[in-house]
């Protein structure tokens, strides 16, 4: 009698934030959908971080609803400091372009609001797990007007290299040894170039280092 298929290794995906139903809704999409094994993880952020710590899981979505700004931001920080190797996701309450790039800047992989829909919520999801970026299109609206004001011109010598590095094809790991720089900081630089070029695609991000000269 042939022996019983392995089944394929599910993701473990957190939910982070205020016992609700939002956080539960969501996490009872995710666990329905088949590909992920979900834990909730409530306050207060001490004993979240921990908990995230813990749980081993590799992407946990982070509901900052209620937070303003600035207790966003610190939220961010105390969980990336808790669990440096999980990449994070930030639910707003609605889009925030100078949120979302602190956010971004802080360390939190992507964004999404409380109003997105069920398939932005898995592509995030998704595109987290291969340690892409994602905004919501509102999101990605603001951003690019922000690069409209800003442009290419207002790239720093470091986040230039950083995106010719990019540019040749390289991981943040791979960078932050070329350049002596953690990943972590890596991804702050690759976080600040979206912002300012408006996109968080990698393959825009290469198309921008070509077309500054940055690349062959």
């Amino acid at each position: 009698m042939p022996a019983a298929e392995t089944p394929a290794e599910r993701a473990e995906v957190a939910i982070v934030g205020e016992q609700g139903f939002l956080i539960h809704a969501i996490a009872t999409l995710l666990a329905e959908r088949g590909d992920f094994d979900v834990r909730e993880i409530g306050l207060p952020l001490d004993d979240a971080g921990r908990a995230l710590r813990r749980a081993g899981s590799r992407v946990a979505l982070i509901s900052l609803m209620q937070d303003v700004p600035k207790d966003a931001i610190d939220t961010v920080e105390l969980l990336v400091q808790a669990a440096p190797a999980v990449e994070l996701i930030a639910i707003l309450r609605s889009p925030d372009a100078v949120l979302a790039r602190d956010l971004l800047r802080s360390g939190v992989r992507s964004c999404i609001t409380s109003g997105a829909s069920t398939s932005e919520l898995f592509d995030a999801t998704y595109r987290a797990l291969d340690g892409e970026s994602y905004l919501t299109p509102a999101l990605s609206l603001m951003m690019a007007d922000f690069a409209d004001v800003n442009g290419p011109a207002d790239l720093n010598q470091r986040e230039k290299e950083v995106l010719r590095q990019i540019g040749l094809g390289l991981t943040n790991r791979e960078i932050g040894a070329v350049m002596h720089l953690s990943a972590r900081t890596i991804e702050s630089h690759r976080a600040s170039l979206q912002m300012k070029l408006g996109t968080t695609r990698r393959a825009d991000l290469v198309q921008h280092a070509s077309a500054l000269g940055l690349i062959g």
